[in-house]
């Protein structure tokens, strides 16, 4: 289709996009929603992504057919998604378990986190009253096969993922950190809870968890000096692991912030994101290690010890995780009959405990872009110690390495990955966690 005006879907596409994350933002903070499709349906439609496709090679085309289907998948969603964000946000229960209340789901699994001594009761009324929440996930989950063949292609993977060879590497890094996962796992998922927050891990993390708590550790260099910063709001404080999770958003927000502003807006950021997951990997890893926990958190060898074998577990609990959604995801896409009959043996090989199907997709969400949560892990952890081994342990102090990341951010974002890059990433990473657990 040759008088496809690409100019004018990029523009279209880029302003769609920002409504599509506020609109996002606002559900997220139970604000009533808005159509963010309805001034430019045309750029998430089935014809504009034929379209796309069918016009000769271009690389912005190229480009912005990801987001033509990454738009499209969530305007024909968006009704399911609504019902899961509301009766998960929104939706208040009454129960008796382990007190009288009448709560959201979102209330109730904060008390998981939160309340430690009935932590076992909260984690039990959470999973009898999330069935809906699950199912509705699972339909959406059906759904976005449905979407993909409708598209012409042969599943949603062939345009979301980023290595062919993915649900590979997902069945070896289980594999691989099985022996080590035996020693530290727990048998319940009030356990699994207590163990991963990394609570144990208290000393030199500042009171609260925000954006400017952050920063201040990196005042000394222009790593994140004159950049318009969205990371979104920031987890709650719940133990250590909240603050990795909240240099992760920051990290991501630095790859928006750099991306580069003379390209198109489809070639400047990707839909599925593998490079923001990658800096965001990178920049909540560093937390982790002994410089900056030295340095930066001015803790001494007892309690730097400490926080390598907490954060260590979390970071191998959350890998494993990772790892498991990438291969429940086909599985779900397939309905619920061939999920459930797996999903128990999965889970209780992965977590330590079995998961039931009535409790997908409440205890155990997927996301669209679980493939470059789970490369991004361990590409970033390979580029962090690219930068020690090249500069130092204290690099994001030292202005060379600091120029030599600012002067690199503006490159455009790689959307695909190698197995090669997958497995030596996976390598080092599981002698990093055997180290830390050591």
């Amino acid at each position: 289709m040759s008088d496809l005006d690409f100019l004018r879907l990029d523009r279209d596409l880029r302003l769609t996009v920002r409504r599509w994350q506020t609109f996002q933002r606002d559900l997220r903070n139970g604000e009533e929603a808005f159509d963010p499709f309805e001034a430019t349906r045309w750029v998430s439609t089935r014809e504009t992504f034929l379209a796309a496709s069918s016009a000769p090679d271009d690389p912005v085309l190229a480009a912005a057919r990801r987001w033509i289907y990454r738009l499209a998948e969530q305007r024909i969603n968006q009704y399911t998604l609504l019902q899961i964000e509301h009766g998960y946000r929104s939706t208040p229960f009454v129960f008796d378990e382990p007190e009288h209340n009448r709560l959201s789901l979102q209330q109730i699994f904060h008390q998981i986190l939160l309340d430690d001594p009935r932590r076992l009761s909260w984690v039990h009324t959470f999973a009898r009253l999330s069935g809906d929440l699950s199912a509705a996930h699972l339909r959406v989950w059906e759904r976005r096969r449905e979407v993909a063949i409708r598209m012409g292609l042969t599943s949603p993977a062939e345009i979301e993922g980023c290595c062919p060879d993915l649900e590979k590497h997902a069945e070896d890094w289980l594999n691989v950190t099985q022996r080590i996962w035996e020693v530290f796992r727990k048998p319940r998922y009030s356990e699994y809870v207590n163990a991963t927050l990394g609570k144990k891990a208290d000393a030199g993390w500042p009171v609260r968890l925000t954006s400017d708590a952050l920063l201040d550790w990196f005042r000394k260099g222009h790593l994140f000096t004159s950049l318009n910063l969205d990371p979104g709001p920031l987890p709650r404080a719940y133990g250590a692991s909240s603050y990795l999770r909240g240099m992760a958003r920051l990290g991501s927000a630095w790859v928006d912030a750099t991306a580069p502003t003379n390209q198109p807006f489809v070639i400047a950021h990707d839909p599925y994101g593998l490079k923001r997951r990658t800096y965001g990997a990178m920049f909540g890893l560093l937390l982790s290690t002994p410089a900056f926990l030295q340095q930066t958190l001015s803790l001494g060898k007892r309690d730097i010890h400490v926080h390598r074998q907490v954060l260590g577990l979390t970071l191998l609990a959350y890998s494993r995780a990772a790892a498991l959604r990438i291969l429940l995801r086909p599985l779900a896409q397939q309905g619920p009959r061939v999920l459930g009959s797996k999903i128990e043996d999965l889970t209780f090989h992965t977590l330590g405990f079995p998961l039931k199907l009535q409790n997908f997709g409440a205890s155990l969400r997927l996301n669209v872009d679980d493939a470059q949560r789970f490369s991004g892990l361990f590409l970033g952890h390979t580029r962090l110690m690219q930068m020690i081994e090249t500069h130092n342990d204290d690099f994001f102090r030292n202005p060379k390495a600091i120029d030599q990341l600012r002067s690199e951010a503006p490159r455009m974002p790689e959307t695909e990955t190698p197995s090669e890059a997958i497995e030596a990433g996976a390598a080092q990473l599981e002698r990093w966690i055997s180290d830390a657990l050591d």
